[in-house]
């Protein structure tokens, strides 16, 4: 069953990491990333909900990230996970800490 808030980690361009509920809504994921996402899946089930067009758009680097190159993620993005339903759900304690460490290692 979908949730209605999910839990998860905002990450804005040039700022923190931010943990916080939203609503569990594709326009809300939309809001958040400034327009259509593009979704990177990560070990450990996680998500990256990212802007599509982000390098199209010029958009600042937020951090680089290695996945078997260097990778430039663009724009706000959102962490979360999915459910077995294909749904997007909050994340878990060791979800929280994977995003958080992956963030430490990445560069800007």
């Amino acid at each position: 069953m979908k949730e209605e808030k999910i839990k998860v980690i905002v990450k804005r361009v040039d700022a923190q990491p931010d943990l916080t509920i939203i609503q569990n809504s594709l326009g809300k994921a939309q809001n958040i990333v400034c327009g259509d996402i593009e979704i990177i899946r990560l070990e450990k089930n996680v998500l990256i909900i990212c802007n599509e067009n982000g390098k199209i758009l010029r958009m600042k680097t937020n951090f680089i990230m290695h996945r078997d190159m260097l990778v430039g993620i663009r724009g706000h993005v959102l962490f979360c996970t999915v459910d077995s339903e294909g749904e997007f759900a909050s994340l878990n304690a060791e979800q929280f800490k994977y995003v958080f460490d992956l963030l430490k290692e990445s560069k800007i």
